[in-house]
C-alpha cells in the first residue's frame, strides 16, 4: 500500500511539474520578433514544442505553393479584436510603416507574404471570437509569389 501511494504521489508530482514547465513557455510578448511590430496588450509568445511544430507545419503547406519552406516559426496569440482593436488593418499598417511590403495569398486571405530588404516571412493571421492567432516564419529561399 506504501509502494502504491509513493507512485502515485510521484506521478501528481511529474505532472504537476510538467503543467508549470509548460506554463513558463506561454510569455508576455509587446512585439514581433521577426516582424517588428508592437502588439496588443496582453499578447502572448507560445514557445512550447507542440504549438511551434504545428505552427512550422500550417505555415510550411502554404509556402510549398511558393516553393520555399519555412524555419523559425513565431506563434503569437492576441487578445481578440473586441477587447484591443487589433485587426488586419492595423497589421498591415504597422507592417506597411516599418517598411515590410504585404503581398497577399489569392487562395487563402488567412495567409500572405511578407517582403522586406530580400527577405521573405509568411504570414497567418486569424481573428477568433476569444483570442487573434498570428503566426510568423522566415522563408528558407525566395518564394514564388504572385504567380498563383
Amino acid at each position: 500500500m506504501k509502494a502504491t501511494l509513493k507512485y502515485l504521489f510521484l506521478f501528481f508530482s511529474c505532472v504537476l511539474s510538467l503543467n508549470i514547465s509548460a506554463q513558463k513557455k506561454i510569455i508576455s510578448v509587446t512585439q514581433s520578433a521577426i516582424t517588428g511590430i508592437v502588439l496588443p496588450a496582453g499578447s502572448k509568445q507560445d514557445k512550447r514544442w507542440l504549438s511551434e511544430s504545428s505552427a512550422q507545419v500550417l505555415l510550411e503547406l502554404e509556402s510549398k505553393k511558393g516553393n520555399t519552406g519555412v524555419k523559425n516559426p513565431e506563434v503569437l496569440y492576441l487578445p481578440p479584436v473586441s477587447n484591443c482593436g487589433f485587426n488586419s488593418d492595423s497589421l498591415v499598417t504597422q507592417l506597411s510603416g516599418l517598411g515590410w511590403e504585404v503581398i497577399g495569398i489569392e487562395s487563402d486571405e488567412k495567409y500572405a507574404w511578407l517582403q522586406k530588404s530580400g527577405r521573405y516571412v509568411i504570414a497567418y493571421f486569424l481573428m477568433e471570437k476569444k483570442q487573434t492567432q498570428l503566426y510568423f516564419a522566415e522563408a528558407v529561399a525566395v518564394p514564388t509569389v504572385g504567380t498563383e
